[in-house]
This record gives C-alpha cells, sequence and structure tokens, in this order.
C-alpha cells in the first residue's frame, strides 16, 4: 500500500493534510509477521494524492450549522477553511474554536489570501501571508495549521512541527492541530506519537473526524495492536469518502491476515475490488483471494 497520515489511495495513506511521501521500505518492514496472503504492509496515506483530497463540496463538511434531528441543538464545525487538506479536514466538531472568533480584520484578510494562495499552490506567497497572520494573532490556531501545512509541502518538516505545535499551544481544544502533528508523526513513522496525537482527537468525541480513526489504526496496526487497529478502521469507514472507503478495506484486509482471520480478509478485499477494481492494489488483492479459495477447498 502507499501512504494516508493522513481520512484519498488509502493504501495506508489516522496519514495530518498534510502531503506525506511513500513509506520507506524499512517501515514496510515493521507491520508484523507475513501472513500467507503476504500482500504488501499498508504505508501511512499520501494526503497529496487526488483521491484523499476532502471535497469541501460534501454537504456534511461544509462551513454550516448542523442540527440533530431531536432537539435542534447546533452543532457548529471547528473554523475549517476549505484549503486544509487531509487529514486535518473534514473534521466535524461539537466545539468551536473560542479564539478564533475573535481575530481582527486585518489577520483575516491575510489568513483569506494566504489560504487562495495554497489553493493556487502559490506556497510561497502562502508562507509570507500566514506567517503575518500568527504575527497579528499568535493565538489563531487555524493560521498557524496551514502554515504548517505550507511548510511540510515544501519540505520544510522541522518548521512544519513548530507551526503544527504552536497551534496546539494556541487552542488545545481545536482539533487539527492535533492532526497535523500526527500526520507529520506519521511521515517519520513515529507510530507511538500517532496513536498518541489520536487518540487524544478521538477522546475529545467529535462528531466526524475520519482522518483522527483512519491514521489511528494505520498506527496501530504498525504497533502490531491489531484490535484497536480494527475498531479505529472501521469508525473511520463510517465517516469516509468513496474514494478513502476503498483503501480502508485494503487496510482491514491486512489486519485479519494478521489476526488469520481468512473468511473476513477475504470480504474486506472483495469490497476493495467492488470500489478499485483497476487500484494499485488490485492484481494483488485477487491473487490472494484465489490463494484464500485453495486454502479453503483443502
Amino acid at each position: 500500500m502507499r501512504v494516508i497520515p493522513g481520512f484519498p489511495s488509502l493504501a495506508l495513506g489516522l496519514a495530518l493534510a498534510i502531503c506525506l511521501s511513500a513509506v520507506p521500505a524499512s517501515a514496510q518492514k515493521s507491520g508484523g509477521s507475513k501472513g500467507s496472503g503476504s500482500h504488501s504492509a499498508p504505508a501511512p496515506v499520501s494526503s497529496n494524492s487526488s483521491n484523499y483530497r476532502p471535497r469541501s463540496a460534501e454537504s456534511e463538511f461544509d462551513n454550516k450549522v448542523v442540527y440533530l434531528s431531536d432537539d435542534n441543538h447546533p452543532i457548529l464545525k471547528n473554523d475549517l477553511p476549505g484549503c486544509y487538506q487531509w487529514p486535518m479536514s473534514p473534521v466535524l466538531s461539537s466545539t468551536v474554536s473560542v479564539i478564533g472568533l475573535d481575530i481582527s480584520a486585518e489577520a483575516r484578510q491575510q489568513f483569506n489570501e494566504g489560504c487562495a494562495s495554497i489553493q493556487k499552490k502559490n506556497l510561497k506567497d502562502a508562507e509570507q501571508h500566514l506567517s503575518r497572520v500568527v504575527k497579528l494573532n499568535p493565538k489563531y490556531a487555524a493560521a498557524w495549521v496551514l502554515l504548517g501545512q505550507a511548510n511540510k509541502d515544501q519540505g520544510n518538516m522541522k518548521e512544519a512541527e513548530k507551526s503544527c505545535t504552536q497551534a496546539r499551544e494556541a487552542d488545545a481544544s481545536y482539533l487539527p492541530g492535533y492532526l497535523c502533528l500526527a500526520a507529520l508523526a506519521a511521515h517519520e513513522e513515529k507510530w507511538d506519537q500517532v496513536a498518541d496525537l489520536t487518540n487524544q482527537v478521538i477522546g475529545m468525541h467529535p462528531v466526524r473526524a475520519p482522518g483522527a480513526t483512519y491514521y489511528n489504526g494505520v498506527a496501530n496496526y504498525y504497533l502490531k495492536q491489531w484490535t484497536t487497529a480494527e475498531k479505529s478502521a472501521l469508525l473511520a469507514l463510517q465517516d469516509s469518502s468513496k474514494s478513502q472507503k476503498s483503501e480502508l478495506h485494503w487496510l482491514l484486509a491486512k489486519i485479519y491476515e494478521q489476526k488469520h482471520d481468512r473468511d473476513s480478509e477475504a470480504a474486506q478485499l472483495r469490497e476493495y475490488l467492488s470500489l478499485a477494481p483497476d487500484g494499485p492494489d488490485a492484481a494483488v488483492a485477487r491473487r490472494i483471494l484465489k490463494e484464500i479459495k485453495v486454502h479453503a477447498a483443502k
């Protein structure tokens, strides 16, 4: 599989969207002993992959108030700009960043210009705008996350980590700050950190945060915590888009392979093929299904 850090190839691909490069071969050997299927270990998701980029047009993740059906109680999403990448977006939370609501007009203008520059892939320009924002309002967590994203996309990993850390310190309730750090940790194959950061996000009970559960599943896969990895991957599957689901089925197949549950592994491989018949792992999936069938017939 290829990399998430990632919640579009899931080839593992919790990696947070900050775009991730493919996991090195050394990491692909760290996923535990191979089962008889012997398909390649998942790698953390490349958030710059077109099918992993969250679609801002998805109604459930738009920048509006979402009302619960029973008492009409509003659930507000954190301030998530449309230029956020996976896994920082989509995130739907029951809390709103109060700090983010008290930002100067000049800072907001600079923020919007930085966001627009990111959408145009003008990262240097975006970095300049966002640097001005955090100087004007150093507690603006969203700006720090976006700056971290711009840092990472330019290959400035140390600066990206500083920016993402500042985001979390500026507002401890702002979930993208944790996911920003989780994606960077996944890029460095620091799976304990990825698990810890995504556990914190999940512990805040977001309404939807497929990036958190996805990365949590990836991290626990590499940590050989198969049951926890399975639980997180199944949760991510509920909230993910169609393009993400195919890779989640692939991850689940890998998990069931390690748990020696060949029937469940086969079921997940069939789901993967139904969604991605020409996907990057389609040939391997078909080969493994044949092996499982032959084994079952003996």
